[in-house]
């Protein structure tokens, strides 16, 4: 399956990147090219479709649990600063206290929402939905080659083991 000499002969792991990943991905493009023309379409897809989306959902709370994080060191600092201007003036400092800390909370549940509602779109994509997600990400044409799926996975050679075949 896509391993014939004229396929191979492009297929020469960049100088700047680890033989062993290249391997790897060179294997996981065959097997997904289950029909060996050196192109994978979209019915050949589904396997690493699924775990796309299942990755940016896992990225999607990450990142949410992130901006909780963000959110809450930015109260603590803002409170920080306004607690050494207290002496000073007192009324002024808590009038601008309360402000700030309605302007970040609105921030960050707007970001908040955003992110949740990327995670609804995500969990409701049917198989479809998915593929073309993915395709989006990795074609321009609705058909990848080995040179832009390497592109796209060039970085995620330690996800490889987590797709599960049909």
């Amino acid at each position: 399956m896509g391993t014939g000499a004229s396929s191979q002969k492009r297929r020469v792991c960049p100088n700047d990147y680890d033989p062993e990943k290249f391997k790897m991905i060179l294997s996981l493009y065959d097997k997904l090219d289950s029909d060996g023309d050196n192109i994978i379409d979209i019915a050949e897809l589904k396997s690493i479709a699924e775990l796309h989306i299942k990755n940016n959902i896992t990225q999607n709370k990450a990142e949410l649990q992130q901006n909780e994080n963000y959110k809450s060191k930015n109260i603590d600092l803002l409170e920080a600063e306004c607690e050494k201007k207290k002496a000073r003036i007192l009324a002024e400092i808590e009038a601008e206290l309360e402000s700030k800390r309605r302007e970040i909370n609105n921030h960050f549940e707007d970001k908040q929402k955003k992110i949740e509602e990327n995670i609804r779109v995500y969990e409701t994509m049917n198989c479809g939905a998915k593929s073309d997600t993915f395709m989006s990400v990795v074609s321009k044409d609705n058909q990848i080659d080995f040179w832009e799926f390497y592109e796209y996975m060039k970085k995620r050679t330690g996800d490889i083991k987590n797709i599960e075949f049909s």
